[in-house]
């Protein structure tokens, strides 16, 4: 019997390229190769904290178990969803917008000022999450995406204030995310 070969160079760092998380107007043009690097209108959401960022998957399924049986006789997916969760350690305009949902508010005079509303919000983004490993780099890119979660705030003595986002992808013309991977040029 033939063992399976394993191949070291197959395991990656989580490690972030430049900024790392970027966002974007949804319809913002996602990069078409790893070399393109995120420019005007993506915006890097800052410093994120040393947990790093957060990929989940889920799948939603139905089991079909006729009457002649115990057992299904087939799984229906009935629903996919993915999110990218991380912790923004920058209190700037971008960051308070995203984490309130709103749109990222304008300094006037030095003085940020805005308001969060009850009747408003759902502002969708394009997201991505750009890594690289040595000459390997990873992207994860959501074309739509809208914050579904923002996680609990504390402010303490001797801490950053972190601000903990979710942000769910979501349909666009049967698409969740592209995923890209290859060498640097």
């Amino acid at each position: 019997m033939t063992q399976p070969t394993l191949n070291a160079e197959n395991v990656l760092l989580g490690l972030n390229n430049g900024a790392g998380v970027f966002i974007g107007p949804t319809g913002t043009a996602l990069p078409t190769d790893l070399d393109t690097a995120f420019g005007t209108p993506w915006q890097a959401v800052g410093y994120v904290s040393d947990d790093g960022v957060t990929l989940s998957a889920s799948t939603d399924s139905e089991s079909l178990t006729p009457w002649q049986s115990t057992s299904p006789v087939r799984t229906m997916i009935t629903g996919k969803s993915l999110e990218l969760q991380f912790v923004m350690w920058e209190t700037a305009p971008l960051s308070l917008g995203l984490w309130f949902d709103v749109a990222p508010p304008t300094a006037v005079g030095g003085l940020l000022e805005f308001d969060v509303r009850s009747d408003s919000g759902g502002i969708l983004y394009a997201v991505a999450l750009d890594v690289k490993d040595q000459d390997t780099i990873f992207r994860i890119l959501f074309p739509r995406a809208q914050l579904s979660d923002s996680g609990d705030v504390t402010f303490s003595r001797g801490s950053a204030i972190g601000w903990d986002a979710t942000l769910s992808a979501l349909d666009d013309n049967g698409k969740l995310a592209e995923i890209m991977m290859g060498e640097a040029a």
